[in-house]
């Protein structure tokens, strides 16, 4: 039997949805399912993943990097409105991505993102406890990263 993980809900299961659909489409941005999109969100209320599946998701959204295609077309100022409107703060989800790929491959996807703000929403909602205190881009990475160690650390101590 596969694993599951915990169920999702609220915004996390909203942003499963989000990338599940625009994955199924091809299209990054999900404009065209935007109205199915926002239905689903409002009649699922809970949503059971298998681990593999958030597993692919997660480096499906490591490799993708389709902000910075779509930034550099952009002029700066409309970049920055464009990928603050997007951001969400469940992808990448920062425990699996450094489950399945590693230290590194979190850290890169962690420098996609150019928002200190981002970063410390990214923390809060994956519940991921830093030093509110941090200001520096590298810092809050560093610090998300350790966080998720230590997560995925204390979780291994209290399964044996």
């Amino acid at each position: 039997m596969a694993k599951t993980v915990n169920s999702l809900t609220g915004a996390a299961k909203d942003a499963y949805l989000r990338q599940l659909l625009a994955s199924a489409a091809g299209n990054a941005s999900g404009g065209g399912l935007e109205p199915l999109s926002e239905r689903l969100q409002s009649e699922i209320t809970r949503v059971w993943v298998r681990t593999s599946a958030l597993a692919d998701m997660a480096n499906d959204a490591v490799q993708a990097g389709s902000d910075e295609a779509q930034a550099a077309e952009l002029s700066s100022s409309d970049a920055a409105e464009t990928c603050a409107a997007a951001f969400d703060p469940f992808t990448p989800n920062v425990i699996v991505v450094l489950r399945v790929s590693g230290r590194e491959q979190v850290l890169a996807a962690l420098g996609r993102i150019s928002a200190a703000d981002n970063l410390k929403l990214l923390a809060r909602e994956q519940q991921l406890g830093i030093d509110p205190d941090l200001d520096g881009l590298d810092e809050l990475r560093a610090a998300i990263v350790a966080s998720a160690e230590r997560r995925i650390a204390n979780r291994r101590a209290a399964a044996s």
